[in-house]
């Protein structure tokens, strides 16, 4: 059964993101250099140009152009099975790039196309692709964007190619012209977008990208149109509540050792992105008092606070939010079953 929420418990969490440009105005590199616990699914088998970049923190990396197989990753990651080697979650998925299996689709029913010409004894440059070829085609990318709508993962990015887009010339028939340029995918993608960003590289002058849909609250910060020098980072990762903006390995997400230090999850200390005022240090009070109901309880009684949090982390969660609260819970109960891999205490 759903939970229904307040509006005022909900914040932030997962965001979708399109990066689109023409080559070389570094759409994988901004992935990886500014997103947290990464894992890049190339499909262009260009990955290996950002390995070794001392400014490019770990990150993992799959190889594969079969969307099915794609799927099926998502909802591993989804699940919890895939991890970095020191036991972070993956937070960051990125498709590099959406381009590709969009052309593999069209040339797939392209060829069925051709074949269907052919046995009416026409040849394979007669062939015209139909409503339904179209249709055949796009049905697994769609597949993919309801993966990508629903599941938990933090941020969900694809990276585009540049394509002009022409129109018919009204006064000439058989004449087309340039009316602009668009990303090389699915029609409709930038729809199903949170935020959507177009890479260049300035005709005069340094590097830029321009926000060309936003979504909700962030287009306080970024509103479309917004032409940006420097990638947003802090901007878009404070908007989750997550990380402090940094880049690198000097996102929270590594500073694991710090927060073990000081025995309390980060949000216990207000940040500027989930600064709400007593009402959260009230509800983080009742969240430790169920906790020990369900037995993080201490010697003394009280709630096993260091524990409670140490089994937090090992599911990926480093702060506090009231609107996660039921699902943390349920994490907490889960790791004291029969057959948990919790530590016995």
């Amino acid at each position: 059964m759903s939970t229904i929420l307040s509006s005022r418990q909900v914040q932030p969490r997962h965001l979708k993101l399109l990066f689109w440009g023409d080559t070389g105005t570094r759409k994988t590199e901004s992935i990886l250099r500014y997103f947290p616990n990464v894992l890049l699914i190339d499909t262009e088998g260009n990955a290996e140009q950002c390995v070794g970049l001392p400014e490019i923190p770990e990150f993992l990396l799959a190889r594969t152009k079969d969307i099915n197989e794609i799927i099926k990753l998502i909802d591993e990651v989804s699940a919890g099975r895939h991890r970095f080697p020191d036991g972070r979650p993956i937070l960051t998925v990125a498709i590099d790039s959406i381009s590709v299996l969009w052309s593999i689709r069209k040339d797939t029913r392209a060829l069925v196309a051709e074949q269907r010409t052919q046995r009416w004894g026409k040849t394979a440059e007669e062939a015209t692709m139909t409503q339904l070829d179209w249709s055949m085609a796009k049905r697994p990318l769609l597949r993919l964007n309801t993966r990508l709508a629903n599941c938990p993962i933090k941020y969900m990015i694809y990276t585009a190619r540049l394509q002009d887009k022409y129109a018919e010339d009204p006064r000439q028939k058989d004449r087309i012209f340039k009316v602009g340029e668009a990303p090389d995918a699915i029609k409709g993608l930038e729809y199903d977008m949170n935020l959507v960003f177009r890479m260049r590289n300035a005709a005069e002058g340094p590097w830029e990208c321009q926000v060309t849909k936003v979504q909700g609250a962030l287009g306080r910060e970024l509103p479309s149109g917004k032409v940006l020098r420097a990638f947003p980072s802090e901007t878009i990762l404070s908007y989750t509540g997550h990380l402090s903006g940094e880049s690198g390995a000097l996102q929270d997400e590594t500073r694991l050792a710090e927060a073990d230090a000081a025995r309390e999850l980060p949000a216990e200390a207000p940040t500027a992105a989930a600064r709400t005022g007593p009402r959260v240090s009230n509800e983080l009070d009742d969240f430790y008092a169920q906790a020990r109901e369900l037995g993080y309880a201490a010697s003394d009684g009280s709630p096993d606070r260091q524990r409670i949090r140490e089994v937090l982390k090992t599911n990926g969660y480093q702060s506090f939010n009231p609107a996660e609260a039921p699902r943390m819970l349920s994490v907490l109960r889960q790791a004291r079953e029969p057959g948990s891999t919790e530590p016995a205490r």
